[in-house]
């Protein structure tokens, strides 16, 4: 995973709960959430995130882990590069 990103749960709105991503050089985006679909296994700007209540980065694969005020861990795929050994 890239070094010096910050994922921050944040709720918008306009878009529901999101996960954003600041990184090194301070270009801020959406990692994940603001989208419709209930099922984690789509594009991750497409999920509809619960009410995000800790992040973690998978450093094997790069998954966004989201544990959730409904009491699940939510798996989201390809939200940042994995760490190579």
């Amino acid at each position: 995973m890239p070094k010096g990103n910050i994922y921050v749960p944040v709720f918008f709105t306009d878009k529901g709960q999101v996960v954003m991503r600041l990184d090194p050089t301070g270009h801020l985006s959406i990692a994940a959430g603001g989208g419709a679909s209930p099922d984690p296994g789509v594009a991750p700007t497409d999920f509809r995130l619960p009410s995000v209540e800790a992040l973690a980065i998978e450093p094997a694969t790069g998954a966004l882990l989201i544990g959730s005020n409904d009491g699940r861990v939510y798996r989201i795929p390809g939200v940042a590069t994995p760490v190579a050994p």
